[in-house]
């Protein structure tokens, strides 16, 4: 049996928009995902989060992050990933950016 990657479409967020407070880099994911690739193509560094209140990962700026959810499953004849809908949230952890994206992309198999 072969499995495809199916992408979703990439979302971008300026981040000379970004705050100290968290705002959703996408209302929602629109599939369910194997993979998720956050890009900080910024000049400044970010704070992730995923319910737009606690602080759950750190992006530096101009790097990236790879959230692989199916890596360590170690459950047989099971798929780890992250749900349909989820929301991703982003701000700035020190200063405002004058340059840049964020990106968001994801994959499902």
């Amino acid at each position: 049996m072969s499995r495809r990657l199916a992408a979703l479409t990439l979302s971008s967020f300026d981040a000379g928009t970004l705050t100290n407070a968290y705002q959703p880099v996408i209302a929602g994911i629109s599939n369910e995902c194997t993979i998720i690739r956050i890009i900080n193509n910024s000049d400044v560094s970010i704070m992730i989060s995923y319910d737009g209140v606690n602080d759950h990962d750190v992006i530096l700026k101009d790097n990236d992050i790879v959230y692989n959810y199916q890596f360590n499953n170690q459950l047989p004849d099971t798929v780890a990933k992250a749900q349909k809908g989820m929301r991703i949230f982003v701000k700035y952890i020190l200063g405002a950016a004058k340059r840049g994206n964020i990106y968001l992309t994801g994959y499902n198999s």
